[in-house]
């Protein structure tokens, strides 16, 4: 069988892909696609650099110095603005605009009298003005609020301060209002203005503070404040321009956010956005949003080389196609967007991308289902599921041989097996193994082992194969000391004619040989070599020691962060060298035994070394724990006159 194929387009891939793009369009065109469009409008243009190198616009604040340096409540008696636009217009300045509403008369009359005389005398002086809406049944009213009657008369023109926002609350647009306050200032200044679309935006110059700010109290005495011809041939702003109002009594913060409060966080003053429409509309460089075809040809282009480009179908390698396609359309973007003026919509498109990725993943998994279901029904009744979803992954695995590879095994066996079967009746013996078997594949499947064999009363447990586990070694003692666990609480659960004996575990590590062996019409997934052979005889030395738990010395090698005692130094049957041999021991059992443990560890020092005083040793630790097997197998072995810790096996 060969290798299974990526997925390629068929009907159904291309109808999925064709939805995607289509539901893309659906939500680019709508609400939710216009938000997000504006969101990458925003990020795209705060990414820009300022661009005010040339602009004649400077912006007068009414800010927290001003109120310190005055030492006057808002609003402040007009006779101070009257002052303001005298030294603005001796300064030089072309025009002066109020970013401010006097709509009511002021307090004191000879204040309204000298305030009109000083817009009279610089006669370029352009007054702000508000509209009052009023929504009735079946009406909506809108009523300008001009200055109050001399001002009015006295100023070269009155604009509306306010400013068209998004449904997001910030302001983009371009103005339409013929009587905003931006074109009066520059009808009055002579500038031109072209005629722009409802859906151009303003290209922001930069984030607040980018234009040049000049506190009022300085404007007040700008020969004492300023250099020399700062305001000549300028276009003044007067507006507020505070961050907060808690210490001005009646003061109204202008405020509001522009393109980039997104990336900045700050919230700009109402005349800075106003010098922003008045620089863009001066300078003509505003943005202005693509056309619809023109953004519907990016779809259709965007499907066509994504269809054409991913004609197969990889999770990663799909999405690096996804993903620089959409880095293509950013850039694109953001390219026409600083060099042409021009805003394409790019939210659609890239959720398109993304859709039709989905889509035909989606597919591709579907068809990858049908084949794990067939893998599954023609092969589980037969081999482990990790086999199985190493078929999957590749199904050349099917044909016969096998790979060297360095491996852990585990193996278990069950005592008093024979003794089991001989006193339960065939439904009990079935149903307590099937039990017994369950709870030790459940926890082999939970730390990833896979099963290569179960015969009677033993599992053949493989780690690092089929798949690769860097830590096979710790995870299959981890495993064994689990099995331990489990086996004895289980036994302490039966009740049976016979006891139900412990369950003895071998763990081995070393190279073997893995993959499918066996004939042309059967074959098993197993594993061949030295360490299979060990990982079963240090199962049944188990029954030797008196331990339930054996671990060869490679294994112990490559798992520092476990805890084992000594054994011996044990040479197999068949063998010329010695193979050291451990006891795992749990955590908490070797944080609760610290000393208990230094002291056997001690005394296995002693014996190794043939010392006589290893016998006292060993009976001391044998006080501590009298139902300690190991130092008991010790004691029994100086008993017989035997020494050292090597020991050779005569038998398997």
């Amino acid at each position: 069988m060969s290798a299974a194929q990526p997925a390629s387009p068929d009907r159904r891939s291309i109808g999925a892909i064709a939805a995607a793009w289509l539901a893309a369009m659906l939500i680019g065109l709508g609400a939710a696609g216009e938000a997000l469009d504006r969101i990458a409008f925003d990020l795209l243009l705060a990414a820009q650099p300022p661009q005010i190198d040339d602009s004649p616009v400077v912006i007068v604040a009414i800010d927290e110095p001003s109120f310190a340096e005055l030492g006057l409540q808002w609003p402040w008696p007009r006779h101070v603005h009257a002052q303001l636009v005298d030294r603005l217009a001796g300064a030089g300045a072309n025009m002066i605009a109020f970013d401010v509403l006097f709509t009511e008369a002021a307090g004191e009359p000879e204040d309204d009298r000298r305030f009109a005389a000083a817009l009279a005398r610089a006669g370029n002086v352009v007054l702000g003005a508000d509209v009052a809406l009023t929504q009735g049944a079946g009406f909506t009213h809108f009523q300008q609020i001009e200055p109050i009657e001399p001002l009015r008369v006295a100023a070269a023109a009155t604009g509306r301060v306010g400013l068209d926002l998004d449904p997001d609350g910030v302001q983009r647009r371009v103005p339409q209002d013929r009587e905003g306050l931006a074109r009066q200032i520059l009808d009055r200044a002579g500038i031109p203005v072209a005629g722009f679309p409802p859906s151009a935006r303003i290209r922001y110059a930069g984030p607040p503070g980018t234009f040049r700010h000049v506190s009022y109290y300085q404007a007040l005495d700008p020969e004492t404040h300023l250099p020399a011809g700062a305001l000549r041939d300028r276009i003044v702003l007067v507006g507020l321009a505070v961050r907060a109002a808690a210490s001005v009594d009646r003061l109204g913060v202008d405020q509001l956010r522009t393109p980039f409060f997104r990336s900045s966080g700050q919230i700009s003053s109402g005349v800075e956005a106003h010098a922003n429409v008045l620089d863009s509309l001066r300078r003509g460089d505003v943005v202005q949003v693509a056309a619809l075809p023109a953004q519907l040809a990016s779809y259709a282009v965007l499907a066509f080389a994504l269809a054409g480009l991913g004609r197969t179908w990889r999770p990663i390698r799909s999405a690096v196609l996804g993903a620089g396609a959409s880095a293509a359309m950013l850039a694109s973007t953001a390219v026409l967007l600083h060099s042409g003026d021009l805003w394409l919509p790019l939210a659609g498109p890239c959720i398109g991308i993304w859709l039709a990725w989905l889509a035909q993943g989606g597919i591709a998994f579907l068809r990858e289902q049908r084949q794990r279901r067939y893998l599954r029904e023609a092969f589980g009744k037969y081999l482990s599921s990790a086999v199985i979803e190493d078929l999957i992954a590749d199904p050349s695995h099917l044909n016969l041989g096998g790979e060297r590879c360095v491996a852990t095994i585990l193996v278990t066996d069950l005592a008093n097996f024979t003794g089991l079967t001989e006193a339960l009746d065939a439904p009990t013996l079935v149903r307590t193994l099937q039990d017994y078997f369950g709870g030790l594949c459940r926890i082999v499947l939970d730390h990833s082992g896979t099963i290569a064999g179960m015969g009677g009363d033993s599992l053949i447990v493989l780690f690092n194969a089929p798949a690769g586990q860097a830590d096979h070694a710790c995870r299959a003692v981890t495993c064994a000391l689990a099995i331990d666990d489990w086996s004895q609480d289980f036994c302490r659960h039966q009740h049976l004619p016979v006891p139900f004996g412990p369950t003895r575990v071998g763990v081995a590590t070393g190279e073997v040989i893995v993959g499918n062996f066996g004939g042309r019409d059967w074959f098993h997934y197993t594993a061949m070599g030295d360490p299979v052979n060990q990982a079963a005889r240090l199962e049944g030395a188990n029954k030797y020691f008196g331990t339930r738990l054996c671990v060869s010395g490679e294994t112990a090698r490559t798992c520092p962060d476990h805890s084992f005692r000594p054994i011996a130094e044990v040479i197999l049957k068949g063998k010329q060298e010695a193979i050291p041999v451990l006891e795992p021991v749990r955590a908490d059992v070797a944080r609760a035994q610290a000393q208990g443990l230094a002291a056997y560890r001690q005394a296995w020092a002693l014996l190794a070394a043939g010392d006589p005083d290893a016998a006292s040793a060993l009976r001391e630790v044998l006080a501590r724990d009298p139902d300690d097997p190991l130092p008991r197998f010790h004691l029994a072995r100086l008993a017989r006159g035997e020494r050292g810790v090597c020991i050779a096996f005569a038998e398997k």
